[in-house]
C-alpha cells in the first residue's frame, strides 16, 4: 500500500474539486489506522522474537551447541529437507493444482526461504533438540543468501516470475537478531543458572503470548485474507506448513534419527521465515501486484500459529498426564528368604524433574551431549 500515493491524490481532490468539504475521509482514516497497526505488529514482532531467542539462550549450553557444529548429521538432514524437498514438494503441489501467476510465485517464496525464530520456540515447547534448532536457523539463513535466489530462479521460471529483489542485508539482520540474545542467554546459564531457569520459563510463554497477539492482529490488519484468494490457494498456502512437517520428520526418520532430533528437523522444515518472505513480496512488486499476494505469508503464519499451538497444546497435556500416572511398587527377590519384598509401601510417584533427567538419561545413553557428562543443571 502506498500511502504519499494516497495523500497526494487527497490534496489533488482537496484543491480541484468545488465540493472539497464533502470530501469523504473515511477511506484514508482506514488506511491511517491500518498503518498505525502494522508499525505495532512489527514493533511487537520484534520484541517476540527477542524474548524468545533470550529465553532459548537460557537453555542451551555451549558444549550441547558444539557437540552439533562438530557433527552435523542431524543439521545436514535439516538442510537438506529445506531447501531440497520442501521447495520441491511446494512446486510439485502448484503443478498439481494448475495454480499459475503471482499467486505460485507468493506460495514459492514461502517454500524456499529459511527457518526463522519461531521454530526454536516451538521446538523448545515439543520436546525436540534446542541446540540442533538453534543451530539449523542461524546455518539455514546463511546458506539461503545462495539457495533461496537458486531455487527461486530454478522453480520460479515456470510461473513467469519476474526478476525478484533477495534483500541479503535484512537477511544479516535478522541473523545478528536471533545470535544476540541466544549468545546472551547462554552467558546468563553460564553466570547464573537459577535465574536462567526462570529467564527460559518466562521469556517462552511470553514470547508465546506476543506471537498470539500477532496472529489478531494479522486478522485485523488483513480482514479479507479469507476471502480475498481463491480457494485453492487457500488450501495450499494451509497444507504447506503440514507439508513441511511430515517431510522434515519423514527424512529424519528414514536416517534413524531419535526422536528429539526428527522433531526439530521437522518443526525447522515447516515453519518458514515469514518477515523475510514478506520482504521479497514487498521489494520485488509494485504496489498493485502487492495487494494480491501480500496476505499470503500472513495466512501462512496465521495456520502456523493455530495448527502448532495447539498440537502443542496437545502433547503438553499428554506429557503432563504420563508424568502424573503412578508406577506400581518394585517387587525384587530376596536372597535370605527366597521371596520378594516391596521396596515401597505405596506408588512411586515421578516427579517432573525427575522425569526430565530420566528422559535425558535416555536420551543420551549412546551419543552423550558434553554438559550432560559433566551433570550440569538441566
Amino acid at each position: 500500500m502506498n500511502f504519499s500515493t494516497d495523500y497526494d491524490n487527497f490534496f489533488a481532490n482537496v484543491s480541484t474539486s468545488s465540493d472539497a468539504k464533502k470530501f469523504d475521509n473515511s477511506t484514508f482514516d482506514d488506511d491511517l489506522s491500518r498503518k498505525n497497526l502494522k508499525f505495532i505488529f512489527d514493533i511487537q514482532t520484534l520484541l517476540s522474537v527477542l524474548i524468545v531467542m533470550l529465553a532459548m539462550g537460557t537453555d542451551i549450553a555451549w558444549d550441547d551447541l558444539w557437540y552439533h557444529i562438530k557433527r552435523p548429521i542431524g543439521m545436514s538432514i535439516g538442510l537438506v529437507s529445506q531447501f531440497i524437498l520442501m521447495p520441491l514438494s511446494a512446486f510439485a503441489l502448484l503443478l498439481v493444482s494448475g495454480v499459475v501467476g503471482v499467486h505460485a510465485t507468493g506460495v514459492l517464496i514461502i517454500a524456499c526461504c529459511p527457518g526463522g525464530p519461531l521454530s526454536n520456540m516451538f521446538t523448545y515447547l515439543s520436546g525436540g533438540d534446542l541446540p540442533l534448532s538453534v543451530a539449523m536457523t542461524t546455518a539455514s539463513t546463511a546458506m539461503a543468501t545462495g539457495m533461496l535466489p537458486g531455487n527461486l530462479w530454478l522453480y520460479g521460471r515456470y510461473f513467469e516470475t519476474t526478476d525478484l529483489f533477495i534483500p541479503y542485508k535484512k537477511m544479516a539482520i535478522s541473523i545478528l537478531i536471533a545470535i544476540s540474545p541466544v549468545c546472551m542467554g547462554m552467558i546468563i546459564r553460564w553466570k547464573a543458572p537459577r535465574i536462567a531457569k526462570w529467564i527460559t520459563k518466562i521469556g517462552v510463554y511470553t514470547g508465546l503470548l506476543f506471537i498470539l497477539g500477532n496472529t489478531a492482529f494479522i486478522i485485523v490488519i488483513f480482514p479479507d485474507m479469507f476471502t480475498s484468494i481463491s480457494p485453492r490457494v487457500y488450501v495450499i498456502i494451509l497444507l504447506l506448513p503440514f507439508l513441511g512437517l511430515t517431510l522434515g520428520y519423514g527424512f529424519a526418520t528414514l536416517f534413524r534419527q531419535k526422536v528429539p532430533v526428527c522433531k526439530t528437523v521437522a518443526i525447522e522444515c515447516g515453519i518458514q521465515n515469514i518477515p523475510l518472505s514478506v520482504s521479497i513480496i514487498s521489494l520485488s512488486f509494485s504496489v498493485e501486484v502487492q495487494k494480491d499476494i501480500i496476505v499470503l505469508p500472513h495466512l501462512y503464519l496465521f495456520g502456523i500459529v493455530i495448527g502448532c499451538t495447539t498440537l502443542i497444546g496437545g502433547y503438553q497435556l499428554h506429557k503432563r498426564f504420563t508424568q502424573r500416572k503412578p508406577t506400581r511398587a518394585i517387587r525384587l527377590p530376596n536372597n535370605k528368604e527366597g521371596n520378594t519384598e516391596d521396596l515401597e509401601k505405596e506408588d512411586l510417584m515421578m516427579t517432573k524433574d525427575q522425569a526430565i533427567k530420566l528422559e535425558c538419561r535416555i536420551f543420551s545413553s549412546n551419543e552423550n551431549y558434553p554438559s550432560r557428562q559433566r551433570n550440569m543443571p538441566i
